[in-house]
């Protein structure tokens, strides 16, 4: 069985973290001034949720302010959100180019109005220059979430953007099982954001290491041959494969979130991701959105959302299948992992006194995930597509 998303690093990657929690490699020095991690504003965090979260204690917006959010999110976000007495306003998103339109943004716009929070989704790269003007000309911050937009070449988002966020999390490209990146535009609250930084306690190095271990011991379990027979296992076992996926995905499962999530990166997490920025190959990005480009291409009636979102690099896709219970059992009858829950993205629900965000949550309603890059090859990929399009053309057996 193909499975539903597979695990962006390799195993001298692996080597490289056991190495760096042991204190035997060294940060990479030639070049390093090209790295997110290096330049002048950045700050390394323990990832983009731990950042997202300093970020609004130090700007101590007042309680009640109101954040513009793009409907389309993980639930973590606006629970830290509301943790800073703050209320996350969905703004409505285009199911096709995945764009935020400003003139959502004008109809949702009140005097408690203080920021906009805009991501790019799916792995496409979103034109916000007029996002960003509309934002400035009132007074508003823009903080850019690029954690699912990183393609390891000169795309750092958008300039203009106060704050943006990068993530090197678990299912994340170039993974460094952690971490995030954030650039912040005012050097003078960068500098208030790393000394309120220093204050936090350091992730325990051996609690990063025993996350190295498990990833490693997981990683060969994604080859098709072994990961038909670990679902099998986990159902036997009476667990809900899904459920037990998407958890182990998650970087802040179980315990206590806000006090898992305030702390600084250990140092061998910090040389990890500096060990995959200086050495991933960017052909891997281009090699996956060809991948998702050519079953797009195939594909007769069913759409992904974001078909038409500008450089697309699928780094997830989410197939719009209104049929979706019943598209799961026959892709997995077939040998393909999709799944409903393959990623914690969710349409924000409405607030009152603001438009519903209607068009974001019929998207996410119907959304399939389903495997597609190019370790696949170009027949599975085929086979994939073709059996998409057998499946959309016949008719529903009739509910007895």
């Amino acid at each position: 069985m193909i499975a539903r998303k597979r695990i962006d690093i390799g195993w001298g990657d692996f080597a490289h973290a056991a190495g760096a929690c042991c204190g035997l490699v060294r940060r990479p020095a030639a070049g390093g001034a090209a790295l997110l991690t290096r330049r002048a504003d950045a700050l390394v965090c323990l990832s983009v949720r731990s950042g997202f979260d300093l970020l609004l204690a130090e700007l101590a917006l007042p309680a009640g302010s109101e954040v513009l959010v793009s409907a389309i999110t993980i639930p973590d976000m606006t629970r830290i959100l509301i943790e800073h007495e703050l209320v996350p306003v969905p703004v409505d998103v285009d199911p096709e180019t995945l764009d935020v339109d400003p003139c959502s943004l004008a109809a949702r716009l009140t005097p408690a109005t203080r920021a906009v929070l805009v991501a790019h989704l799916f792995g496409s790269h979103l034109a916000l220059r007029d996002v960003i003007g509309w934002a400035h000309d009132r007074g508003l911050l823009v903080l850019e979430d690029c954690a699912q937009a990183f393609t390891a070449d000169d795309f750092a988002g958008h300039e203009a953007s106060d704050v943006r966020m990068f993530s090197f999390g678990t299912i994340k490209t170039a993974t460094a099982l952690g971490g995030g990146v954030l650039l912040v535009k005012d050097a003078t609250l960068l500098a208030r954001l790393r000394q309120r930084h220093e204050a936090w306690p350091v992730q325990p190095t051996g609690q990063y290491f025993r996350k190295i271990l498990k990833f490693a011991f997981f990683r060969p379990l994604l080859l098709p041959p072994l990961y038909g027979i670990l679902m099998r296992a986990i159902r036997l076992l009476g667990r809900d494969p899904d459920a037990m996926i998407t958890r182990l995905g998650r970087g802040f499962a179980g315990g206590n979130f806000f006090e898992r999530l305030r702390h600084r990166p250990c140092a061998a997490l910090v040389d990890l991701i500096d060990h995959r920025l200086a050495t991933y190959d960017a052909g891997r990005v281009r090699q996956r959105a060809a991948a998702g480009e050519r079953v797009l291409a195939r594909l007769k009636t069913l759409r992904p959302v974001g078909a038409q979102a500008a450089d697309r690099t699928h780094w997830l896709f989410p197939l719009r299948a209104p049929n979706r219970k019943e598209l799961m059992p026959r892709l997995a009858r077939a040998g393909f992992d999709a799944t409903c829950a393959s990623s914690s993205l969710f349409a924000l629900p409405d607030v009152p006194g603001h438009p519903a965000p209607r068009a974001a949550t019929a998207a996410m309603a119907q959304v399939l995930y389903i495997p597609v890059y190019h370790e696949m090859g170009p027949a599975r990929l085929d086979r994939l597509a073709d059996l998409l399009n057998e499946i959309a053309e016949t008719p529903a057996p009739p509910r007895i």
